[in-house]
């Protein structure tokens, strides 16, 4: 059996992922345990067991890293809770398992679902299909029906944009334009009322869509989920699609976007603001998420140059 399952040399030993795994296919025999990249405030560990039909199962066990990492995010419990409703809708999401809290195999809690097969996609041969396939993907999310999501407590989109507002950092960044950011986003929080609230994905990047095959085949990682204005994901998105497939693919995601959904496209670039203003003073995480995830190359200069670009045409749009 193998064990790379602590990249930070103080994690749990195999038994207690044996234990878990007890739980979820008590007759199955855990072979192998390995750590996914990724997940600021969740450890991802995929377990590869074989059940006592001899065929090969995979789950993965979700968790908390801390409570200061779990700030303004769903609960391991909360997620849990989520996708448990989530699941039997159409929208392609990892089977829950098993939610545990009782702190008796891990001191924190955890959550258990099937392994989804397939993988995140960093480089795309053909970025305006890419693009457009994220689009129909987050307009899928954004038609599901909130009510069905009760009695799951959601956060709203804007409100958290209000209180990091009005709790600038004792030092802005400025290679990021973070004081024009906030400036100008305070001048105009909150923005119109949109006209259909939605559920939010919060963090719908490439890392976050499993691909099989050419198709998307899950969407992961609901930690940062929400409820608001469609847009919020929208910016957010379009940010994330600019580093990793480039301008093409953003703008077929926006088009495609807009074209399935008939919103209006008016309060875009005041979320575009509010997206630009995620990654100041964290560039040097972003930047090794993607490292983590293939993609060296999108290094904190890169990040900074194409937000750069990004910032100007949210500027150029709202004139």
């Amino acid at each position: 059996m193998t064990d790379d399952s602590d990249p930070l040399g103080s994690g749990p030993p195999v038994e207690a992922f044996a234990a878990a795994a007890a739980l979820v296919e008590p007759e199955a025999r855990l072979l192998a345990v390995r750590t996914l990249p990724g997940g600021l405030s969740a450890q991802i560990t995929v377990l590869e067991l074989l059940g006592p039909d001899d065929r090969p199962r995979r789950l993965v066990v979700r968790r908390a890293r801390s409570q200061q990492a779990q700030r303004a995010r769903l609960s391991i419990a909360d997620q849990f809770s989520l996708l448990l409703r989530l699941h039997p809708l159409e929208l392609p999401t990892p089977t829950p398992r098993l939610l545990d809290d009782s702190g008796t195999i891990f001191t924190e809690p955890y959550s258990v679902f099937d392994y989804v097969d397939g993988a995140p996609v960093t480089t795309s041969s053909d970025p305006a299909e890419t693009g457009r396939a994220f689009a129909t993907q987050l307009a899928a999310v954004h038609r599901v029906d909130l009510t069905l999501m009760a009695p799951v407590v959601l956060p709203d989109r804007a409100d958290n944009v209000a209180r990091d507002l009005a709790s600038a950092p004792p030092v802005v960044d400025e290679r990021m334009r973070e004081g024009l950011v906030r400036r100008l986003l305070g001048d105009r929080w909150p923005p119109p009322a949109p006209d259909r609230t939605t559920l939010l994905h919060g963090d719908f990047w490439a890392g976050n869509i499993l691909w099989r095959d050419g198709a998307i085949v899950a969407v992961i990682d609901w930690e940062e989920a929400g409820t608001g204005d469609p847009l919020a994901d929208v910016a957010t998105t379009r940010l994330d699609l600019l580093w990793a497939y480039g301008a093409g693919a953003v703008s077929a995601f926006t088009d495609h976007y807009f074209f399935l959904t008939e919103l209006d496209r008016a309060p875009l670039a005041v979320w575009d603001l509010a997206a630009a203003l995620r990654p100041a003073g964290n560039l040097s995480l972003w930047a090794a998420d993607w490292a983590d995830f293939g993609r060296p190359d999108i290094d904190a200069s890169r990040l900074r140059a194409d937000h750069r670009s990004f910032l100007d045409q949210a500027l150029e749009a709202l004139g």
